[in-house]
């Protein structure tokens, strides 16, 4: 586990990739967790503070007007 994001290979992903693949990822996640209800407090808890992160990370783009 990288620390940010999941734990899945295919879905890693850094805290200063793009906006759009963070999103991308949080929807992929979350499609994931509905069918798989393992860990799901842990990951509903990860899945919130990711979240946080991307709309951190966009709303820095929009005051930057990027």
């Amino acid at each position: 586990m990288s620390g940010f994001g999941d734990s899945e290979p295919e879905d890693a992903w850094h805290p200063d990739d793009p906006p759009t693949d963070l999103i991308r990822n949080l929807i992929r996640r979350r499609d994931r967790d509905r069918d798989n209800r393992d860990l799901e407090e842990l990951r509903r808890v990860m899945f919130d503070e990711d979240l946080a992160w991307v709309l951190h990370r966009v709303a820095e783009l929009e005051e930057r007007g990027t």
